[in-house]
């Protein structure tokens, strides 16, 4: 399922995901179709924005960045992905921002050292680390508060880098 709706997001044909599912391109066909009657805004709003890029050779982003094309017709497949993946950005960048204005930049007992895809990594000093979890988490989670309210909830983990225990 996983494989199929990224492939669906990044504009992947049923060539493309029959060969990633290892069905045939009938098949593959018919879960794309099932898929899109089962979501029509999803295939709406891939739409929408497959238009934008063939009109204007952009898309917008909602933080009011563009992505450009510079073939728009053979790369208007990647529109809604390029929305989702540049939006996913936008918001990581402005948490790191929030977090470095307000607890990290001055403060030598928590530093931002890293940032992974949707991952930011801090050095925390130990006995300093109950104080600032709660900064973190909240931070993090806010981004409603302080970027823009989608209207959902952002929920974040947190665990020691290289194991699996948690810290909240």
């Amino acid at each position: 399922c996983k494989t199929f709706v990224y492939a669906t997001q990044y504009g992947a044909g049923d060539r493309k995901i029959a060969a990633s599912l290892g069905i045939s391109v009938g098949a593959a066909k018919q879960i794309r179709n099932d898929y899109l009657a089962a979501y029509p805004g999803f295939a709406a709003f891939s739409y929408k924005k497959e238009v934008s890029v063939r009109n204007y050779g952009k898309v917008g982003i909602w933080s009011g960045r563009f992505r450009h094309f510079l073939d728009p017709d053979q790369e208007a497949r990647k529109a809604m992905n390029s929305v989702i993946q540049g939006g996913a950005a936008d918001i990581v960048e402005r948490v790191m921002v929030n977090c470095w204005d307000r607890f990290s930049k001055d403060n030598p007992d928590c530093k931002m050292v890293l940032q992974i895809h949707d991952a930011i990594v801090f050095e925390i000093k130990a006995e300093k680390l109950p104080m600032f979890l709660d900064l973190i988490r909240d931070t993090m989670e806010g981004v409603n508060e302080y970027v823009y309210d989608f209207k959902v909830k952002f929920a974040v983990d947190g665990h020691k880098l290289g194991t699996k225990e948690k810290l909240w």
